[in-house]
């Protein structure tokens, strides 16, 4: 069973996935390994509770990773470098900023860098550059711009986990560079028409 939507939850079960949540970041550090039985002792939530809202341990350890990577890539909702300067200046800032934020929040990034998180990321990042995707879907055919939206954000949200991996070796600085230097090549595929359908 899926978890419950959050708009659906009462304040009493959003405080539950929450502790649930908290107990598992914690136990990742300590131990590496969480299991259903320790999540629950750690979080002081029965095991019947749990069950109500994840089907197994791996659901829950999915779907909380994900909702966090997903508190990172926000800051980067509506990034569009395919404009004047001035709105290209505030995509660098939100690039920047959204590296501050990993950078100040190493240890959580450390643990969440677990086997399939590179993926996990990506899937997360697809839901917040829905801006290049649409820019994408207008300068070629539909499976064409999927194609090319799913290779960007992979490029991207791969970057980011080699940039923590790293321990933050290549400069803030660079990073932007970078990220905008791949963003910057995603326009020129799809501005060139030479994607279009039919083409």
């Amino acid at each position: 069973m899926d978890r419950i939507e959050k708009k659906e939850m009462s304040r009493r079960q959003r405080m539950t996935i929450r502790l649930l949540e908290e107990a598992y970041l914690e136990l990742l550090d300590e131990e590496g390994e969480v299991t259903v039985a320790a999540l629950c002792e750690r979080a002081d939530v029965n095991r019947t509770t749990f069950y109500r809202y994840f089907s197994d341990m791996e659901a829950f350890a999915e779907e909380t990773r994900s909702a966090l990577f997903s508190k990172f890539f926000s800051l980067l909702d509506g990034i569009e470098l395919d404009t004047p300067a001035f709105s290209r200046d505030l995509s660098r800032r939100k690039i920047l900023e959204a590296l501050q934020i990993t950078e100040k929040n190493e240890k959580l990034c450390r643990i969440l860098l677990v086997d399939g998180s590179s993926d996990l990321a990506v899937r997360s990042l697809e839901e917040h550059l829905t801006l290049l995707r649409d820019t994408a879907r207008a300068g070629c055919g539909e499976e064409e711009a999927d194609l090319c939206y799913a290779a960007i954000c992979g490029a991207i949200a791969r970057l980011w986990v080699r940039w923590i991996d790293g321990r933050f070796s290549v400069p803030k600085e660079k990073m932007v560079l970078l990220i905008e230097g791949l963003l910057l090549r995603f326009y020129d595929l799809v501005g060139s028409g030479i994607l279009k359908t039919g083409e």
